[in-house]
């Protein structure tokens, strides 16, 4: 049941956001509620598990495979702890553990996507609540798969003195869920400014220091790390992708003299 938590929360605040969300997609389409948010997340999983992505999650995977059942995993992680851990990486794994803890993030993205669905005019469609629905649904997304991994890779933490390899069921530390959820806000905030190259690549640089800090405190092996890291990634990328198909595409209602049309719009 401890898996499971971090999902409630996700649920309930995409539910009282969702019609906010999709609201145009049901007047253009005639969709009831259900359906468009329905059709939205089987395009979202539709897009995740493309041929494309699948492909390359599985060589990422790969190469996780590769550093977690050599001696590639445990030498960086002795390398970092006796050489490069200190006093100042500490201090800075200090804050940024906590961006990975669904219970600071989940209050932060609810308040935001609240008050953009309650602000009328104020606050609706402003980068703000974008970046929460947008987190949203990168959550309910990668979650899934993350658990899964978790379970099907079975590895252990460093402190639990089992070593990094792969041990399927025999563990849920595979892949890293602190690193997971500390990427997803701020790997979302670089995709929405993607006109910014500077603050884009700030945000893509902050969206690894949650990984860091897991390596830092002991608490993952630098694959675990990464592939948590990673999940977000894919996730994030396929919830920017499916927005820009939106707004590429465009169908409106066009006033014509005998009634109603439609027209047809495009962005490239």
């Amino acid at each position: 049941m401890t898996l499971f938590r971090p999902l409630l929360p996700i649920i309930f605040i995409f539910i009282i956001t969702s019609e906010n969300l999709y609201g145009d997609e049901i007047d253009a389409d005639g969709d009831n509620f259900a359906a468009a948010v329905w059709r939205t997340i089987k395009d979202d999983y539709s897009s995740f598990y493309s041929r494309k992505r699948l492909l390359r999650m599985g060589i990422v995977t790969s190469v996780g495979a590769t550093l977690a059942n050599t001696s590639a995993d445990r030498s960086f992680q002795h390398w970092f702890q006796n050489d490069l851990r200190s006093q100042g990486t500490d201090d800075v794994s200090g804050i940024s553990k906590n961006f990975g803890n669904y219970k600071y993030v989940l209050p932060a993205i609810l308040v935001t996507s609240i008050a953009d669905s309650v602000i009328e005019n104020h606050f609706n469609n402003s980068m703000a609540g974008d970046w929460g629905k947008r987190s949203i649904r990168a959550y309910m997304l990668g979650l899934p798969l993350l658990w899964s991994s978790q379970v099907a890779i079975g590895a252990s933490r460093p402190s639990e003195g089992e070593g990094s390899g792969w041990r399927p069921l025999a563990d849920n530390n595979g892949v890293s869920g602190h690193a997971f959820t500390g990427a997803v806000p701020f790997l979302t905030l670089a995709r929405l400014n993607e006109d910014n190259r500077y603050l884009q690549y700030l945000f893509y640089a902050a969206s690894t220091l949650t990984a860091f800090s897991r390596i830092n405190d002991d608490a993952h092996y630098l694959s675990q790390a990464a592939l948590g890291w990673y999940i977000a990634w894919e996730a994030t990328d396929t919830i920017a992708d499916n927005e820009y198909a939106k707004e590429k595409l465009s169908i409106s209602a066009l006033p014509v003299p005998d009634g109603y049309g439609l027209q047809l719009g495009m962005r490239w």
